[in-house]
């Protein structure tokens, strides 16, 4: 039996020799539904006794002019030494058509430190259902006249959640009988 070796890039030693790291190390801004997701924001700390300055560069996921952009007053932030510095992040455009979108935003600095990337994601759901995933008493295996809660999640082709879908049941075998409906639409 071979075995392989995990075979680094030279870049992957940069990680460790920078004076420079963002928190969260990734944005995620949920799924845009009636309304624009909500802002985000990145904090930058520099842990260098000098001031770094930061320049942006955001690689825009493909289809539709929905973007990632940093809301600051311009494309750099300089960051203290030893200090940190936040920058908010926003989406503009139109809501693009369902689907995933990722991008990153590309982070280069003024001390030659290695360039960082924050990989980002929206997501848009198209509301029609495609699968449904039991959560809870899926078999309805149990003692005769015993009752069972029944806990599912209906989602579409991107694995987002359908809400406001209504549904109902009715036994078709075995003399069961649906006793009470919590709901009868889909709440997420």
């Amino acid at each position: 039996r071979s075995w392989q070796f995990l075979q680094l890039s030279p870049r992957a030693g940069n990680a460790a020799r920078t004076n420079l790291t963002i928190a969260p190390a990734t944005a995620s801004f949920g799924i845009w539904g009636e309304t624009r997701p909500a802002a985000g924001q990145l904090t930058f700390r520099n842990s260098s006794n000098q001031a770094m300055r930061l320049e942006f560069s955001v690689v825009r996921p493909s289809g539709g002019t929905a973007r990632v952009v940093l809301e600051s007053d311009s494309a750099n932030v300089t960051v203290p030494a030893n200090g940190t510095a936040n920058v908010r992040l926003s989406i503009e455009g139109n809501r693009p058509s369902p689907g995933v979108y990722e991008g990153e935003i590309q982070v280069s600095n003024d001390r030659g430190n290695p360039a960082l990337r924050v990989p980002y994601v929206f997501f848009v759901a198209d509301g029609t259902p495609f699968n449904i995933l039991p959560l809870r008493n899926q078999g309805f295996e149990g003692d005769p006249g015993a009752e069972r809660t029944l806990t599912f999640k209906v989602t579409d082709r991107f694995g987002l959640p359908v809400s406001g879908l209504r549904f109902d049941f009715q036994p078709t075998l075995g003399g069961g009988r649906v006793v009470e409906l919590a709901l009868s639409a889909t709440d997420e």
